[in-house]
């Protein structure tokens, strides 16, 4: 069926509005009365005008049947749950109670937010207490931003005697993990509401963001893990080093462009992926010999390769913000 447009006109409301005048029926439906709020919001089409409801997802709860499943599909079934919303997970069987410390090693700690609340032989209660209307999602970016900046830090010690161990780096690497769920769940969440600060196409943006600054993390912390190996001491880790150096400087630059919203910020570092990548093709034809050197140019290459990502997405969140 196709909905037929409906007219307005415009009625001049002092020296610096107008008014319109809503639908009846769009009234009723949203249980709108006199002297209620409702949201504008600009897009590249016009205004929508949405009723001020938080339309709020019911703290659900959700059971889950561990008998017969190893320890990977509950980590895998728990976390999709937690993403999905779910306030309250049970997870019910024989055995719970043998598993049980796996799970809080291996799935809880990684969840932001989540407790143990009730805990048997046959049974684990799990609850989340975090009010997702409070979150940000830029801050808890930002967040994620400052462990991959402590990450780039500790790998540069990795080119002397390392002052720091590798579990330091998995350790960093594991809070930027805790953060990404966490995102991903209070975008769905937001997403659910009318009244959020970002349309749904500047979350998407978002969560690309944060999904590229988490591969980051990864991709830095098996840098530091390679170059821990690197039987090389000459001009080619001096190299790396060099290199290394202004990978983590095009990261920062990009990200500061995120946080000051500078869009011209943004597309001025665009052009430093391809300088970046042809210099690190260069040492990877000079280095072919050296063990372990490929795989931190391949590492630094995917980091050049996803900074070079963020920055993209950084310009279209910004121009989706001025439309």
């Amino acid at each position: 069926m196709v909905k037929i447009p409906e007219f307005r006109k415009l009625i001049n409301f002092g020296k610096t509005s107008y008014v319109i005048s809503l639908p009846k029926g769009w009234i009723k439906k949203n249980n709108l009365k006199k002297g209620d709020t409702v949201v504008l919001k600009r897009n590249s089409e016009g205004l929508i005008i949405l009723p001020k409801i938080s339309k709020k997802k019911e703290r659900l709860e959700v059971q889950i049947k561990a008998d017969g499943k190893s320890l990977e599909e509950l980590r895998r079934e728990i976390i999709a749950n937690y993403i999905d919303g779910y306030n309250t997970i049970r997870i019910i069987g024989e055995h719970v109670g043998n598993i049980s410390g796996r799970i809080k090693r291996n799935v809880l700690n990684k969840l932001m937010g989540i407790e143990i609340i009730e805990e048997g032989s046959k049974k684990l209660i799990l609850k989340d207490f975090i009010d997702p209307e409070q979150m940000d999602v830029l801050e808890l970016i930002r967040k994620a931003d400052i462990m991959v900046r402590e990450l780039f830090i500790d790998v540069k010690d990795f080119f002397k005697k390392p002052k720091v161990s590798i579990d330091n780096l998995y350790a960093r690497d594991d809070e930027i993990n805790r953060i990404t769920y966490f995102v991903s769940r209070i975008i769905k969440y937001k997403l659910e509401i009318s009244d959020s600060e970002f349309s749904p196409m500047q979350f998407l943006i978002i969560w690309q963001i944060m999904s590229d600054i988490e591969r980051i993390g990864d991709e830095v912390k098996r840098l530091g893990k390679y170059l821990k190996k690197l039987e090389s001491e000459g001009e080619i880790k001096m190299r790396i080093k060099s290199i290394y150096s202004e990978v983590e400087k095009l990261y920062l630059d990009v990200m500061r462009a995120l946080f000051l919203k500078n869009r011209k910020l943004a597309l001025k570092l665009a052009p430093k992926k391809t300088t970046l990548i042809t210099k690190l093709k260069k040492l990877s034809e000079k280095a072919h010999q050296v063990l372990w050197a490929q795989n931190i140019i391949e590492k630094m290459k995917n980091i050049v390769l996803l900074t070079n990502n963020i920055g993209r997405m950084v310009s279209h969140l910004i121009l989706t913000n001025e439309q």
